[in-house]
Order: structure tokens, then sequence, then C-alpha cells
């Protein structure tokens, strides 16, 4: 039997020994990367956590940009977002002094920022049918239950937005069988933005059905009574008078505000003007007054399109012009009101009105010389039965849409992560780190 030499013994206990430091060196390694390394454990907390902090901070700036361009932090200015308006949100959710908002040009930090203001002109249909209720298309028997009631409230609540802007100027037309400039270019005062600025009184009489009356408070004011058919496009050459002359004698220094049109109606069109492009405010030459046409439609649309160019040519593209439809909702008002590509060719299969629009528009009786996928509508809503509310935030998302704060910039002081406001008010999907604490923007604007 072999004996063990204890030389042998110790030097197989050291190479053991040697061994197992080696594999646990090699554990330790592994542990140690899996704890530090990319993709390691802390790795995957810290960007967990990084992640929820940056949810966090989306959350409350989303919020603070729903505050800003809700009105109440507009700090004396109308619409959309400012700086000074979403600085004083977010001091209220985050903390003051935890943020710091600034303009931004190109993706750099300025301390400027350019108000917005608007020339604004309300085209407002005042045909009979504005009497109806807004449910149905029978005489409301009280003036809270009419069309024309929703449309003062949404107007009040709309020009009093306008009003916190002092440069904003509002002016008011109506159409029903003709058309009138009832209120010029008028600016609007900031103290007096609780005023009652339209007023409708309605008198139901049963048999005879409904007569109401619209008075305006803005200028020297005026009252008119809520009747006749639906003469779209004398509203629109109206508007237009008013616009194309904005800059000119005592509305010198308004160079700089923004044309704005919105529409408001009830119905399709039943007059109009063959001679589109030269409209007649004060008559027709076209037209039933009960019943509209495929004619009708069109010459509404060439109508639009031709003063909406025209405007654009004189301010240089920077026109709006919207369009809100209450009372009724069919593929022909929405193709006229709004001439997209995908509303003219939904009238396409349509066996009545619409579908003879589509023929016009499309070219196949008529030439149409705008581009077949361009509408003069910025925007467009209808609805059936659209009430006040409804009709409040239709307005306001188009005030919004022109009036907002370009490239708003803001900076979290604990992550050093900047976020971008888009010019739509949403946004930008991903942030930047800025370790140097921007310059706070101590600028107030043009009020």
């Amino acid at each position: 039997m072999r004996k063990t030499n204890f030389k042998d013994k110790k030097g197989i206990a050291l190479i053991t020994l040697i061994v197992t430091i080696i594999v646990l060196l090699i554990l330790a390694g592994i542990g140690i990367n899996y704890m530090l390394g990319n993709g390691g454990l802390l790795s995957f907390i810290n960007s967990t956590e990084s992640s929820t902090n940056v949810a966090e901070e989306r959350e409350q700036l989303e919020i603070a940009i729903k505050d800003a361009k809700s009105g109440d932090y507009l700090d004396g200015r109308a619409g959309g977002i400012t700086v000074e308006g979403l600085q004083a949100s977010l001091d209220d959710i985050v903390g003051e002094g935890k943020t710091v908002v600034t303009s931004t040009n190109g993706g750099t930090i300025n301390v400027s920022e350019k108000t917005k203001a608007m020339d604004v002109v309300f085209i407002i249909d005042i045909s009979g049918s504005m009497n109806y209720r807004t449910d149905s298309d029978r005489d409301a028997t009280s003036a809270s239950r009419s069309r024309m009631y929703a449309v003062v409230n949404a107007l009040n609540e709309s020009v009093k937005t306008l009003a916190q802007n002092e440069k904003n100027r509002v002016s008011v037309v109506t159409f029903s069988s003709s058309s009138s400039v009832r209120t010029q270019l008028t600016p609007l005062k900031k103290e007096n933005q609780e005023d009652e600025y339209f007023k409708y009184s309605l008198s139901y009489s049963g048999w005879s059905g409904s007569s109401g009356k619209l008075t305006c408070n803005i200028g020297r004011g005026w009252n008119t009574s809520v009747t006749g058919g639906t003469y779209t496009q004398a509203g629109v050459k109206s508007a237009y008078d008013v616009l194309s002359s904005k800059d000119t004698g005592s509305n010198a220094g308004y160079e700089s505000n923004i044309p704005v049109i919105i529409m408001i109606t009830d119905g399709e069109p039943t007059y109009g003007d063959t001679d589109y492009d030269n409209v007649y405010t004060g008559d027709y030459n076209t037209g039933s007054g009960s019943s509209t046409s495929a004619k009708l439609g069109y010459y509404n649309v060439m109508t639009a399109q031709y003063y909406k160019e025209k405007l654009n040519e004189k301010y240089d593209d920077s026109t709006y012009f919207y369009t809100i439809c209450m009372g009724i909702d069919s593929k022909f008002i929405r193709a006229v009101l709004n001439p997209t590509e995908e509303n003219i060719n939904d009238c396409r299969s349509d066996r009545g009105t619409a579908g003879d629009l589509y023929e016009y528009l499309t070219g196949s009786v008529r030439n149409f010389p705008y581009p077949y996928e361009t509408s003069y509508a910025n925007g467009s809503w209808v609805n059936q039965n659209m009430d006040a509310e409804e009709l409040i935030s239709n307005i306001k998302e188009a005030i919004d849409e022109v009036i907002y704060a370009e490239g708003i910039q803001v900076w979290f002081e604990d992550s050093n992560r900047a976020y971008t406001v888009n010019e739509d008010g949403t946004l930008s999907d991903n942030y930047t780190i800025i370790e140097e604490r921007p310059v706070q923007n101590t600028t107030s604007g043009d009020k």
C-alpha cells in the first residue's frame, strides 16, 4: 500500500485553493457585471427609475399645458400657450423654481416670445332655421332650447377669451337672404371681458312658429331679426371685404394681426351667386330659398376657395378659415364646408345632391380650378345636434390653433431634462439633457 506524501497533499490543497479563488473571482466578475454592467441589475433599476421620472415629468407637463390652454394662466393674453402661463402652471404643479420655461428657436434657448394677435371675423347664420331646437328641426318654444341661443353663448365665451389680449379685434358678419357687416373690426377692452356681448330673444306663437332677435353690444351695437334663407356665399364675401382692408386708414397699427374667419351655420345653402368671384352680398341670382342643389354647393366652394386665396396673397398665406355646422350632418354639407379629397370622394357614390356635387368638383361637369386635395377650411366641425358646450370647444380649438407660443422649452431642475412643446401643443417624443440652468424668461411679451 502506497503512503501519501505530506508534500503531495500540500500541493493538492494549494492547487484546490487556487482553483477555488479563480472560480470565485470569475463568479464575482459575473456578479459585478450583472449588477453594474450594461443591462445589469443596477442599470435596469436606474433605467426603470429614469423611465418613471420621465413619465412623471411628462405627465406634469401635459397637465400644465392643458391648464395653460384652458385660460387659467393666460396672463392677460388670448388663447394658446404662453411662456408665462406655462411657467405659472408648472410652479403650481412641480414647485416654484423647479422648472424653467423659455422660448426656443431651432433647438436653442432664447428669452423672448412673440405674442400673436388676431383679427377675427365671425360669420353668423341668422336664417329662420336658427330659431329651431338644437336637437331637431322644430321651432324652439323657448330661447334657451334654440340653435341661436347656443351660438350666442359660444360667442360670448369666445369673445371674452379674445378680449384678454387687447390687440385682438373682432368683426361680426351676419347672413340669411343677404349679408351685412354688422360690426367692423373692433378692439376688445380687457376690463370689459365679463360683458354680455351678444343676446338673443325668442317669441313663440304656436301656429305661426318662432321669431327671434339677435343683439350685439360690441362697438356701436345693433340688433337684427333671425329670419330668411341661407345665402352663405354673401357671408363669405362680406368677411373678405372686412379683412381685405383691415390694415388701412384707422386700422393702422394692427398690420401684424392674423386674419381669421370663423363661420357658424346650421344649413345647406339655399341661395347663391353664379358669379362666384364677384359676389353681390345684397341679393342672389340663383336658388329657391327653400332647398339646396349641387350647383349651389359648387358655387359656395368656389367662392370660399377664391376669397381665401385672395386673402392669402395679401397676407402671405397666413389667413385661417374655420367652418362650424349644427342642425345638419350630411356628406354634401361636409364637402361644401371642407372640400378635402376625403370629403369629396365620400360624395362619389351618392345618387343625389352629394353625388352631383362630386361631379362638379372633380371636373366631370365643370373645370374646378383649385387643387383637388386642397380645402379652403383650416378646420371644420359638423354635428347635427351640436350644443353650446360643443360650439365653445370648437371655437376654442380654432383659436388655439392660431394663437400658440412657438417652440416652448421646459427644463426640469432635478433631472436636467428639457422637453419641447410643439406648435400644436403636443410634446416632442424625446428630451435633451441641459446641465446648465437656462436663463429665466423675464419678458412679458406684447400685450
